[in-house]
């Protein structure tokens, strides 16, 4: 599971990484790339939350991450996410961004789903 886990906070890593650096060259910036520059870091940081956390579990807690909670933790990304919309709505004054939101749930819907039909394949066997 942690090997799994480790490619998804890389790639995680990665799509958070090349939306920053892409928003900041100056290539033409269409609406739908701006749109998608600004709502990847958050479909990434779900992925890099995820996989770090299950990645660096047993090194902090001599034990494998329990499978039975990777929900949990994709819930609690999910919120940790989330207020951190609220706190720069509030504190800098930054819009509430609803696609970042969807964004972030994107990026969890797949962990979950894929993590069900690797369950799926691996109880078939």
């Amino acid at each position: 599971m942690r090997k799994d886990y480790s490619v998804t906070s890389l790639a995680g890593a990665l799509i958070w990484a090349a939306a920053v650096v892409l928003r900041h060259l100056s290539l033409p910036q269409t609406g739908f790339i701006r749109f998608i520059l600004n709502i990847m870091p958050n479909f990434g940081v779900i992925w890099l939350i995820v996989g770090l956390t299950i990645t660096f579990w047993p090194y902090l807690f001599k034990k494998e991450f329990p499978s039975n909670r990777l929900y949990a933790l994709v819930g609690i990304s999910l919120a940790l996410v989330l207020l951190s919309e609220i706190v720069h709505t509030l504190l800098l004054k930054a819009p509430f961004d609803v696609w970042d939101i969807v964004a972030s749930l994107a990026a969890a819907c797949w962990i979950v789903v894929s993590s069900l039909l690797a369950n799926r394949k691996v109880s078939a066997k």
